[in-house]
């Protein structure tokens, strides 16, 4: 292994059974990657590693060898030819799936319909990145037959770089947003950036295109593989009809995919994952999967944490926790939802953090997204950090008073904020994208109790308004 990944071993060779990259993970019998970070180096957690019991390490110090160790330039470059080295040893069929947004969900989805008929292995969270890639594949096991892998990309040629470690067979884009515009550079590196990973697949292989998005249609002109589309467009080859969404938010459809027509009805609420479903459904189908099958595993999937959880506390309120991650388009989507599921008698409240790394289209897009919340009258809104500000400010200009609106310091402000005004049937919607760390404030919402939250990595700055609704 350590000429595959073009280092030097110090020390006696062994076998391994694991890759971790975070000491606090390692194990007997892993291998610990030593990654650079933002803030400090894996080096620093070496020692801890090897404490709990790691077999050998990756790192890029020699003087390091009081382990045993592969040393390398690059630990971060060495992860990926690793994972290069298994992937081309592996007889497993590829998944890969991109998009601004719906990734995890669609993937959550897709495993569950191919496990019916495979063994699978997919991205145990929202692994998309040069790191989280590498290790689902590095995590599937030897009889593995399909591997469903997120590709995500901050930069153009980011998914073709990882495409050449993954080599999909198959390549699923969900949808093209701003998501990550800021580092990007511009949505039209956005777009080019996505049709990376249809121009990545093989003749022999499969294509799944979103009819419903204008700009993923245009990618069959970029790629030389098989093509299904899916979508609510009467053109797609896979589509939903007679989409229905109940009190509850959840929606259920009629599946039309290769000659049959069956009912699905999805066990998360949002008609947004509809299209989840249908790209699943593609998937699946267009690996020979009956229709049947997938409309029966949908009703049962898991899905990732975080990703529109909803519970009701005993005093009935609800908490709708969607706080994983957020841009434009699924902070507009989880609005619609909780407001439809919000019942006669109670209210809808949305408690939202900033959406990041928007760049320019930052102040556009959050005054938008308050807006929108405003036209869909939420009867509260609730947000965290001073980067979130301008949702407020849009939410007022389109006509919300600002007795209802509340611009929180930190977790713990907002969480006393929510507290003193709910009642019995209101749904509180939790967003914001993942550096806000909103799941912390759903985690002590649904306990109910009077606790602080931790608020590391959240702005703060004066606070609007922390008063209960008139």
């Amino acid at each position: 292994m350590a000429v595959a990944l073009g280092g030097r071993l110090h020390g006696d060779d062994m076998r391994v059974r694991r890759v971790v990259v975070d000491s606090r993970e390692a194990g007997p019998g892993d291998l610990f990657f030593a990654l650079a970070g933002t803030r400090t180096h894996g080096h620093t957690f070496l020692e801890d590693a090897f404490h709990r019991g790691a077999s050998a390490a990756v790192v890029e110090d020699a003087s390091l060898a009081a382990w045993p160790i592969i040393e390398v330039p690059d630990t971060a470059a060495a992860l990926l030819a690793m994972a290069a080295h298994e992937r081309r040893a592996s007889g497993a069929r590829v998944v890969g799936i991109t998009g601004s947004s719906g990734k995890t969900i669609t993937k959550d989805l897709a495993r569950a319909a191919l496990s019916t008929t495979y063994r699978v292995h997919a991205s145990p969270r929202s692994f998309n990145n040069q790191v989280g890639l590498p290790l689902t594949i590095l995590g599937a096991g030897p009889g593995t037959d399909v591997l469903v892998c997120e590709i995500g990309a901050g930069v153009l040629g980011e998914i073709s770089r990882l495409c050449e470690v993954a080599r999909p067979d198959v390549g699923i884009v969900t949808n093209v947003g701003l998501a990550h515009v800021e580092t990007f550079g511009s949505p039209r590196r956005i777009r080019r950036a996505k049709a990376e990973l249809v121009e990545a697949l093989p003749a022999r292989g499969l294509a799944i295109l979103n009819a419903d998005d204008r700009v993923v249609r245009r990618y069959a002109s970029r790629t030389v593989a098989g093509l299904l589309t899916y979508g609510r467009s009467i053109g797609a080859m896979v589509r939903a009809e007679d989409v229905v969404v109940g009190p509850d938010g959840r929606a259920s459809f009629t599946l039309v995919a290769q000659g049959s027509r069956v009912r699905v009805e999805l066990q998360a609420p949002g008609e947004h994952l509809v299209a989840n479903a249908l790209a699943a459904a593609a998937c699946a189908t267009g690996m020979g999967v009956p229709a049947t099958t997938c409309a029966e595993a949908f009703r049962h999937a898991e899905l990732s944490p975080w990703r529109m959880e909803v519970a009701t506390r005993p005093d009935g309120v609800v908490i709708l926790n969607d706080a994983y991650n957020a841009n434009p388009g699924s902070m507009e989507a989880a609005l619609k939802t909780a407001r439809a599921m919000a019942c006669p008698q109670g209210r809808a409240v949305a408690v939202l953090g900033h959406m990041a790394q928007l760049g320019r289209w930052s102040s556009r897009e959050h005054r938008r997204i308050g807006a929108r919340a405003a036209a869909l009258a939420f009867d509260r809104l609730v947000l965290v950090g001073v980067e979130a500000w301008g949702i407020a400010d849009g939410a007022a200009r389109a006509g919300m008073p600002e007795s209802r609106m509340a611009v929180c310091r930190d977790l713990d402000e907002a969480v006393a904020c929510v507290s003193m005004s709910v009642q019995a049937g209101d749904i509180v919607l939790v967003k914001g994208s993942r550096v806000v760390g909103l799941e912390r404030l759903a985690s002590v919402l649904l306990s109910g109790a009077a606790e602080r939250v931790t608020a590391a990595g959240v702005e703060t700055g004066a606070s609007r308004s922390a008063a209960p609704w008139p």
